[in-house]
């Protein structure tokens, strides 16, 4: 069998115990800190483009939390074995558990469910449909659309590990005939499922699998009624491969990570679970420090968040990392659990509301026995906020481990989690609790006059040009606030500037007796008259006449034509002819350079090709 047997962990909930800030004692209220708001840099933008406004490294870093009474989800009592459930939550506020019961002395798998704002779950209901007394175990559940509860398990009712499906269409009061996902030969085995459901409601599983001679992660999906097994790709990862877990993004691409070696690798598929890409190695120690036990949600717009148990410090603390593609790329680790014990801290499980909170809950060893605790991000990740324990028992005998974790909108979450305190440390029940985070709310003042915006992140167009600077305003559940501001300069487009040269002769013949060689400056989105004459200089030596006893260096129709009537206007430069002369040698392409500057200070330059013969007398 394999390692994974470990936690899943269950998440329970109750009393607000903070990580309270060095120095305080917690003898007395303390007073709520104030939002800290981020409006984003500063942005430099061309009039008609659109800015975002991006608030979403907002955070509250004392963000409340509030957890209710834990609640024992099992009916059954005595010395009977309830073991790591799974939870869910449906588009009502419905809480769905399920997990492993010894109840009728073999292993079967039980649901429950209680209503939204509900005290007390409901009949406890069998979900597998065997009548013999072998053994199912670790379920996996997920809600999906119609409400249907979907559950997936290890069962050994065919003398061999495989995995089996069924689902609820009646909100959990009964579950349909099972249904064999895997579909291998008689003797090798399958365990420890994950499922997700996507928005059509087609039902992805996920398992480890040992049909080749090694531990491998498979998948199917519900679409062909789970008669096709295909082997997750992971390139050239060597060893063993455990605990899969899958989620689907709203794009439909399937996301799955897993335990390889000391790693945590990560694969996704965007063409239905047909083929998946090359794996990812998420931790980033470099090291051999041990890596498992991962969990994934992924949330609207490609948003991935991953976490597992990792010794790189040498305890096992929770590290995280998110994609912000996809799965494409992942950004660096870092440690959730924020204790400064020895004590370690195993098998996460994180949930994600769109656009809101990330949810993660832990089995947490840090007071001394195994207790549950979490933590949220209000900022997609970025921050997270002080660890809570969840459990409302305060004896250290009392272990709770294994949380699984559902988030709801409005900053809710929902954890269950298997739990001693009533029976003794070997038997286990299952225990629940319901909580929710304090939420920030935003206001965009965005400097011009233009409607005020409650949105995390603004997308604008400024109607002129000029500076405007955009206020953040962000204010927690307790009334308390933090500003921050993003200056916005909005510029006219600026016109490229293109110089054209042209000079008269293009053929000059070095035994001519003229006075003048004629320069025609051209420049597309400028003026002429701006360009300073005494500036002007042919090869970097040679100046133009400036002598105002000539009619076109004084006089503007004189210097300022449309010489090619090309709709452009030239600015004309006489240079002595003989000096010109003098700088170049016969040649059949000879280049001049023109450089000037501008009234604006600008400098430019361009040049002219001619031919340069000198004939025999």
């Amino acid at each position: 069998m394999n390692k994974y047997h470990a936690l899943l962990l269950a998440f329970a909930l109750l009393t607000v115990t903070f990580a309270y800030p060095s120095g305080y004692d917690g003898s007395s209220p303390m007073a709520n800190q104030a939002p800290v708001a981020d409006a984003g840099p500063d942005q430099t933008v061309i009039l008609g483009d659109t800015v975002t406004l991006d608030g979403s490294g907002s955070y509250d870093p004392d963000g409340l939390i509030d957890i209710e009474a834990n609640i024992q989800v099992n009916d059954a009592s005595g010395s009977q074995w309830q073991t790591p459930p799974s939870i869910g939550v449906d588009s009502t506020g419905e809480v769905h558990v399920l997990w492993e019961d010894y109840r009728t002395g073999g292993f079967d798998i039980y649901a429950s469910h209680m209503a939204n704002n509900g005290t007390s779950f409901a009949a406890n209901v069998k979900v597998n449909d065997d009548v013999n007394p072998n053994r199912q175990s670790r379920p996996e559940m997920a809600t999906g659309p119609g409400d249907l509860v979907h559950a997936a398990w290890e069962d050994y009712r065919n003398n061999n590990w495989d995995i089996y499906y069924a689902n609820s269409t009646d909100g959990g009061l009964s579950f349909g005939t099972n249904v064999r996902v895997t579909n291998e030969a008689a003797g090798d085995w399958q365990n420890n499922p994950s499922l997700a459901v996507d928005a059509f409601g087609t039902v992805h599983v996920v398992w480890e699998d040992n049909r080749n001679s090694n531990w491998s992660v498979f998948y199917a999906n519900s679409l062909d009624g789970f008669s096709s097994n295909a082997e997750v790709s992971w390139g050239s990862t060597p060893g063993n491969q455990w605990g899969a877990i899958v989620e689907v993004g709203d794009s439909g691409t399937i996301h799955v990570v897993w335990e390889a070696a000391t790693d945590i690798r990560y694969s996704h598929s965007t063409d239905g679970g047909l083929s998946f890409g090359n794996s990812l190695v998420l931790n980033d120690d470099g090291g051999n420090a041990s890596q498992g036990k991962p969990s994934i949600a992924v949330e609207s717009g490609g948003i991935v968040h991953v976490a597992w148990e990792d010794t790189r410090q040498g305890d096992s603390d929770i590290f995280y990392t998110r994609s912000t593609d996809d799965g494409a790329a992942f950004e660096s680790n870092v440690r959730i659990n924020d204790d400064a014990t020895t004590e370690g801290q195993a098998t996460p499980a994180v949930s994600v509301e769109d656009g809101e909170f990330v949810h993660i809950a832990w089995a947490d060893a840090r007071l001394g026995g195994w207790d549950i605790f979490y933590t949220a991000s209000g900022n997609g990740g970025a921050n997270f906020l002080p660890n809570v324990k969840v459990n409302d028992d305060t004896l250290t005998k009392h272990l709770q481990t294994r949380p699984t974790i559902a988030a709801e909108d409005g900053g809710y979450f929902h954890v269950a989690w298997k739990d001693s305190r009533l029976k003794s440390s070997t038997l286990r029940d299952v225990f629940y609790a319901e909580g929710k985070v304090s939420r920030l709310y935003y206001n965009w003042d965005l400097g011009d006059g233009s409607p005020p915006s409650s949105e995390v992140i603004v997308d604008h167009v400024y109607s002129s040009s000029g500076t405007y600077t955009a206020r953040l305003t962000v204010t927690d559940e307790q009334g308390d606030s933090g500003n921050d501001t993003a200056v916005i300069t909005v510029e006219e487009e600026q016109v490229p500037m293109t110089v054209e040269i042209n000079i008269d002769p293009d053929t000059l013949n070095l035994k001519s007796k003229g006075k003048w060689i004629t320069v025609y400056v051209e420049i597309s989105g400028a003026d002429p008259r701006d360009i300073i004459a005494d500036s002007v200089l042919l090869n970097d030596a040679l100046s133009p006449e400036n002598d105002t006893k000539y009619g076109f260096v004084t006089n503007e129709s004189s210097f300022i034509m449309d010489i090619d009537g090309d709709g452009i206007e030239e600015r004309m430069f006489k240079f002595d002819r003989s000096a010109v002369q003098a700088m170049v040698s016969p040649a059949e392409n000879v280049t001049l350079v023109v450089t000037f500057e501008m009234t604006d200070g600008s400098e430019h330059s361009g040049s002219d090709t001619i031919r340069v013969i000198d004939p025999p007398k």
